[in-house]
């Protein structure tokens, strides 16, 4: 098992911050860490990043070329959508990687424990499910039943990272097959889909779902959490959870004592990085 990272320009503080925990937390092991921009700068990315893989292996690499000419494709291929689906373009071996199962993680998150990637082997996905009546994503979820001539799905796989992906799931697709799912999904209606990669993974796992031992892998911080980032925080070292993320969103509202105590918090992790304010940027073109 590896680790894996879509990251782009915009997130490159808090991508500081990750490596700097796979670093000091994280058992040897490889991070594949894909650049979604165009034309990035991987000798810059080398310089800031490399000093925290003393003993782990990062494979650096752009993102491949995808593109869409459906005429009702909804985002800019350089965006949102081409972010989930270089997720699996990853396994898809576009990235010279052969191990079996992976890792995957948003910019956002970074660990704060002792951690081997032995640990997440038979984690489905997200490890926790949901229901879809809860989360905005029913046109989506009604998209890959067409997709995949079943009925939709009740419960899906949280939509958060950290996320395991079985490559032996995700090689029964060619390339050109997941840029036209990703890139140019619409529905029987003829209505353009805001694809997920965690709820079309949900369909590859259909048959596991019902039975799934559910299990906390890792906690997101929102922006309904401001008020309450003490508790939050202090739950993390009284549960399991291994990695945690801080949405932009939070960053965005938050004030300057409450940016203080996040970076009093990793500090007294051993952390150096920290976290900064985030100018929210409404324009999912780019990568979330």
């Amino acid at each position: 098992m590896y680790l894996a990272t879509v990251t782009c320009l915009r997130d490159f503080d808090q991508m500081l911050l990750q490596a700097e925990s796979i670093g000091k937390f994280v058992e040897p092991c490889t991070h594949v860490v894909v650049i979604n921009d165009e034309n990035p700068d991987l000798n810059f990315w080398y310089k800031w990043l490399m000093p925290y893989y003393k003993n782990h292996e990062l494979l650096l690499y752009p993102a491949v070329k995808v593109k869409s000419t459906h005429p009702k494709t909804l985002k800019e291929t350089s965006g949102w959508n081409s972010q989930q689906l270089h997720k699996f373009l990853i396994g898809l071996n576009c990235y010279h990687i052969n191990d079996d199962d992976y890792l995957i993680l948003d910019s956002k998150n970074f660990f704060i424990k002792p951690t081997k990637l032995s640990e997440y082997e038979n984690i489905i996905g997200s490890g926790l499910l949901d229901f879809v009546n809860k989360t905005p994503f029913k046109i989506c979820n009604e998209y890959y039943a067409e997709l995949f001539n079943v009925e939709p799905l009740e419960k899906i796989l949280v939509t958060s990272t950290p996320f395991v992906i079985k490559t032996t799931l995700i090689r029964q697709y060619t390339r050109e097959s997941l840029e036209k799912i990703f890139l140019e999904g619409e529905n029987s209606k003829g209505e353009p889909v805001h694809p997920s990669e965690f709820i079309f993974y949900s369909y590859l796992v259909k048959e596991y779902l019902q039975d799934m031992q559910e299990i906390v892998i890792g906690l997101q911080f929102y922006k309904n959490e401001i008020d309450n980032l003490a508790y939050h925080i202090h739950g993390l070292h009284t549960k399991h959870v291994k990695i945690c993320g801080i949405h932009r969103e939070l960053l965005h509202m938050a004030y300057p004592s409450a940016i203080d105590f996040l970076n009093d918090w990793l500090y007294n992790l051993g952390l150096e990085n920290k976290l900064y304010p985030i100018p929210l940027n409404l324009d999912y073109n780019q990568t979330k």
